[in-house]
């Protein structure tokens, strides 16, 4: 009985340190949101079949280009730890807790095929299943 409440305890200290990291991750998020908005001037009138993200002459803005703006900010923050792979797929799963359906999260993270929306959103809504059938339980 002592070990698995031992056990118990350090699980709850490693998710309330993996939950810090999500909220780190969740605000350097938000902080590349704000600086690309406002870089990029995203409030103006959208134009049919333009790029979202541009590079500064105004053309698309490649993978590399992206990685390099994303590596700055990182080492900026301090999260240097993090990788692009990493923060799109968190990206998807707080879409998905917040109710976006696979459209919106495909029109977002620019994924290019359902399967892949449904890998990385499925796990963030099986998780939210689990939580309401837990609370249903109680």
């Amino acid at each position: 009985m002592d070990r698995t409440y031992a056990e118990l305890v350090d699980c709850q200290k490693q998710l309330e340190s993996r939950n810090a990291e999500l909220t780190n991750l969740r605000h350097f998020l938000s902080s590349i949101m704000v600086s690309i908005i406002e870089r990029n001037g995203l409030g103006a009138t959208q134009i049919a079949a333009h790029p979202i993200l541009t590079t500064q002459s105004g053309g698309w803005m490649s993978y590399r280009y992206m990685a390099q703006i994303m590596l700055k900010e990182r080492k900026r923050l301090g999260l240097e730890a993090y990788d692009l792979h990493a923060l799109r797929y968190r990206g998807v799963m707080e879409l998905a807790w917040a109710g976006c359906d696979g459209d919106e999260i495909a029109s977002y993270s620019g994924h290019a095929t359902k399967e892949m929306v449904a890998k990385y959103a499925g796990e963030a809504r099986q998780i939210m299943r689990a939580r309401q059938a837990s609370e249903k339980r109680l």
